[in-house]
């Protein structure tokens, strides 16, 4: 299991114009191989900004750069620019390989 993410550091007045870009953009991952799960988190705010993460767990790390190469990543980045001005900074990038895993989802069953 291979995980990417993005940190972004959000002005405080533009928490739901970020979210609403998010919610309103073609992602293009469900036509994507290796793809497992995206979630966009929101940590607790600071004293400079609101703290988002967008967070893709991914089959493998080859799945993860073959969707950085395709024309889905480009597709789907095609409109990032409308949140820039949203930003207080370029996102933070940082890239986890699993390296224990465990699954907890059929507990009860």
């Amino acid at each position: 299991m291979f995980i990417a993410m993005n940190a972004f550091k959000v002005k405080k007045d533009s928490g739901d114009a970020f979210e609403a870009a998010w919610k309103g953009r073609d992602s293009y991952l469900n036509e994507v191989p290796g793809i497992i799960h995206f979630s966009l988190l929101r940590g607790e705010d600071d004293e400079e900004g609101l703290n988002y993460s967008s967070h893709t767990i991914w089959e493998s790390k080859g799945d993860f750069e073959s969707w950085t190469q395709s024309e889905a990543f480009v597709q789907s980045h095609r409109g990032g620019g409308t949140t820039t001005p949203l930003l207080l900074g370029h996102p933070q990038v940082s890239l986890w390989d699993a390296v224990i895993e465990q699954d907890f989802t059929s507990k009860g069953d």
